[in-house]
């Protein structure tokens, strides 16, 4: 074939292993403790619970992109065995 399909399935491993270590890396934020009577204080923590919102989120949605990658590498390494059984049991 003049264009061959070449998957690189070490390559979406090492992937999913990088974003592992990124979704850890991403620490919830530390609670702002309001113990001020400024009003400051309050949007303070507002701000403070929309981060750790949002690092929530990035940590869910980037472990699951791992996952998916370390899938789809499983799956590809799988279907492409059967392949090469099928192709060598008619050769």
């Amino acid at each position: 074939m003049a264009n061959e399909l070449e998957v690189n399935v070490d390559g979406l491993r090492i992937a999913a292993a990088a974003s592992e270590i990124d979704a850890a890396t991403i620490a919830p934020a530390t609670t702002y403790r309001n113990t001020s009577v400024r009003p400051s204080s309050v949007g303070i923590s507002a701000i403070e619970a929309a981060v750790a919102s949002v690092r929530r989120r990035q940590i869910r949605r980037i472990s699951g992109q791992a996952i998916d990658l370390r899938e789809g590498a499983d799956s590809y390494d799988s279907a492409d065995e059967v392949g090469a059984d099928a192709i060598t049991k008619t050769v």
